[in-house]
């Protein structure tokens, strides 16, 4: 099991493809604010919102790793 939120983005970029930028685009957050994302333990709802349709996946997916 992963432990944590940016574990599950690492996983979920290198499955898609995706780099840092690309993500980004996807996603409508800056590169500088999804590296941060990636050490975070806690995500707001925005930010989940943001990175499950950008990456269309289900809120809970990314959700079950958020603290």
């Amino acid at each position: 099991m992963l432990s944590s939120v940016g574990e599950k983005i690492e996983i979920l970029q290198c499955e898609n493809g995706l780099s840092l930028n690309a993500l980004s685009q996807m996603t409508g957050i800056s590169r500088q604010r999804l590296y941060q994302i990636k050490r975070a333990k806690k995500l707001n709802p925005v930010t989940i919102n943001k990175l499950s349709k950008g990456l269309g996946i289900p809120i809970s997916y990314i959700r079950e790793y958020c603290d």
